[in-house]
């Protein structure tokens, strides 16, 4: 869902700039000022902590071991 979004959003962007509406500028500086509302937003009110660590997980099987990496972002 989340690629998806960017992914119109994007879109939307490429297409502004191809009609001659906006600048590469224009929509860079409103992608980074949306950005920056929005993450200081969730981070100063919404009060949700996410552990920006990584972390190996191993699961044994029946013929071998799986070995995995995780990490938020």
């Amino acid at each position: 869902m989340k690629m998806g979004v960017a992914g119109i959003a994007a879109g939307t962007a490429w297409a502004t700039i191809e009609a001659n509406r906006h600048y590469p500028s224009d929509v860079l500086s409103g992608y980074a000022l949306g950005h920056f509302l929005s993450a200081f937003i969730n981070d100063a009110f919404l009060g949700i902590d996410y552990k920006k660590e990584a972390f190996l997980i191993i699961n044994p099987l029946k013929d071998g071991v799986m070995v995995s990496m995780r990490w938020h972002y």
